[in-house]
């Protein structure tokens, strides 16, 4: 009897309160964790602010000046001189708002999303690249309006302080049925 006991309480953790296991891949934080989202400045025409958080939930940002031009590396990840640089600070992610983000990348499928939308016309822009569970994968974003990746940037949003204000700006959303 007792042996059924322990299934039982392991079914319960698993399916109660919440409906999802312990070790759903959503809410446990890979050890190699790291969050990098470049997007435009909330309220700050050719500004930028670029975050970066660890899986210790270690944060910092930087807002700085674009002069019209985003650069990127030979990488593709995005770039910029520490004479663009106007404000910037660290920041705490808790625990709990570390696991909301990794949901937010899971739920949108960020690791299968195409790694360049880009068009001539719209407002939307964003840079994102997620390391997590061996993997690594980076999405640039200029013009036309993903939703996925607008709901990842909101979730990073949710988790900044007041001076790393940043927005995905609505743009131009293409039909992307077959």
């Amino acid at each position: 009897m007792s042996s059924f006991r322990y299934p039982f309480i392991l079914s319960l953790l698993c399916f109660g309160v919440g409906g999802s296991c312990i070790g759903d891949e959503r809410s446990v934080i890979p050890a190699d964790f790291l969050l990098i989202v470049d997007a435009q400045s909330a309220g700050q025409d050719a500004e930028n602010v670029n975050v970066r958080i660890d899986a210790g939930g270690k944060g910092r940002y930087e807002r700085y000046k674009t002069g019209g031009v985003i650069r990127s590396d030979v990488n593709g990840v995005v770039t910029y001189e520490a004479d663009q640089v106007r404000a910037s600070g660290e920041f705490k992610v808790s625990s709990q708002s570390l696991q909301k983000l990794w949901a937010a990348i899971a739920e949108n499928g960020f690791f299968e999303l195409t790694g360049d939308y880009r068009m001539a016309i719209g407002h939307s822009y964003a840079f994102i690249l997620v390391e997590g569970a061996g993997r690594r994968h980076q999405v640039f974003n200029v013009g036309m309006e993903v939703p996925e990746i607008g709901a990842i940037v909101e979730a990073t949003v949710s988790v900044l302080p007041d001076g790393a204000a940043l927005e995905y700006r609505r743009g131009y959303l293409p039909d992307r049925t077959p």
